[in-house]
């Protein structure tokens, strides 16, 4: 009953139904998935955690951003109330994602990356001779 009640909001076809087979994906994904755009920021906290800030313009994203994009965004309905998922197929689009990065142990190389927040702006035209956001 839950399912049949959000499935008009989960926007991507392949969802997770059973646990054992989400947690061998997400294991899999663990240290191959790398953030999209370009990183324009890092900072440090005291205690030694690391994030990292990446921009995007959804004029220059891959199709694969777009699928990333129609996951992550169900967060927002969940979490803002009144909010509606944006039009990504408007070029005037950009996004900026805050993930922490986190090393693996064992190979410290190898990163994780946890997203942690994101924010879409829209770049419009403001009389007489501006964009803004």
């Amino acid at each position: 009953p839950v399912m049949s009640s959000l499935r008009h909001l989960i926007l991507t076809p392949d969802i997770y139904t059973h646990l054992d087979p989400f947690l061998e994906r997400v294991e899999r994904d663990r240290y191959t998935f790398q953030p999209f755009g370009t990183k324009i920021h890092q900072y440090t906290l005291d205690n030694s955690d690391t994030f990292e800030i990446f921009w995007l313009p959804f004029a220059e994203a891959p199709a694969e951003f777009f699928e990333w994009h129609k996951r992550a965004q169900i967060h927002v309905i969940f979490n803002i109330d009144g909010a509606n998922f944006i039009e990504d197929s408007d070029t005037r689009w950009e996004i900026y994602c805050l993930f922490q990065s986190i090393p693996n142990p064992l190979n410290p190389r190898e990163i994780e990356y946890v997203c942690v927040g994101y924010c879409t702006v829209y770049r419009f035209y403001c009389f007489p001779d501006k964009t803004r956001l």
